[in-house]
């Protein structure tokens, strides 16, 4: 899985619109300003920390289920899902794990709570298949034999947050930033292969600066320009082709640089 920031970094500007991990992220956004997600990353001694707000989850949680040792994972939360479940719950859900996911349909979504071990070939499954769907895979996860790998993420999805208005300019900067990556928070042992992953994912246009950081943070805002309908369009919000500006903001040691990426989206 390639993190759908990275490949508005890496598409310069190219029609990513049916790609649906990246499309799919955008549906609730009308026209304007608004904060993406926040991320910061730690490393100290032996291990790496990375905090992070609503948007990352995907990607830490696979890191994390990557990094982990143990077959067998611990899993606890849900997945947010905005279209049905239903017809891909076969696919990912073995007949024998049925009893460890219970659904909720509610109005406008459905809940699916899981609970227990799961293994990390189902778990990959899952996050493959639920990534190409309109929702969010909010799945905890430790393993009590390894506990240098875990992942932690809210189980409840925040509302969207418009850009910062004059009222917010006078915020202390790294209020703001705690504030952001309360969401979820993703930890790792601090070795060469893990923090090569991390770093492909999350900072795939600062690799060189980025080759031996101690700290970075990451700020992501898109500003859309323009929705494009389609003339076939059933669902005229969800088929809707938005297109703006990918502002990422990266500090890396102190050092901040700020980066514009035009997509389509």
């Amino acid at each position: 899985m390639e993190h759908y920031l990275a490949r508005i970094v890496s598409a310069k500007g190219a029609d990513l619109s049916t790609t649906k991990p990246v499309h799919n992220r955008f549906v609730r956004y009308s026209k304007g300003t608004f904060e993406g997600p926040t991320a910061k990353i730690s490393r100290k001694g032996k291990s790496i920390t990375v905090k992070a707000g609503l948007d990352y989850e995907n990607i830490l949680g696979l890191l994390v289920l990557s990094a982990i040792k143990s077959g067998s994972v611990s899993v606890e939360g849900n997945i947010t899902a905005f279209e049905d479940p239903r017809p891909v719950m076969g696919e990912v859900i073995p007949a024998s794990k049925q009893d460890q996911v219970m659904m909720d349909e509610k109005k406008n979504n459905w809940i699916l709570d899981f609970t227990g071990d799961w293994t990390k070939a189902e778990l990959n499954k899952i996050y493959d298949v639920f990534d190409q769907r309109r929702g969010y895979i909010l799945l905890s996860l430790s393993d009590s034999g390894d506990t240098t790998a875990s992942f932690k993420v809210n189980p409840k999805v925040p509302r969207p947050k418009k850009g910062a208005g004059k009222g917010d300019q006078e915020e202390n900067e790294t209020d703001k930033i705690a504030k952001a990556i309360k969401f979820s928070t993703a930890k790792f042992l601090n070795d060469a292969g893990t923090l090569a992953a991390i770093i492909d994912s999350m900072l795939p246009d600062m690799k060189k600066e980025a080759a031996n950081f101690k700290e970075a943070t990451i700020e992501n805002a898109y500003t859309i320009s323009d929705i494009a309908i389609p003339a076939s369009a059933v669902d005229k919000r969800l088929a809707a082709v938005r297109k703006g500006i990918l502002t990422r903001k990266i500090t890396i040691d102190g050092t901040r640089k700020s980066i514009q990426y035009p997509f389509v989206v």
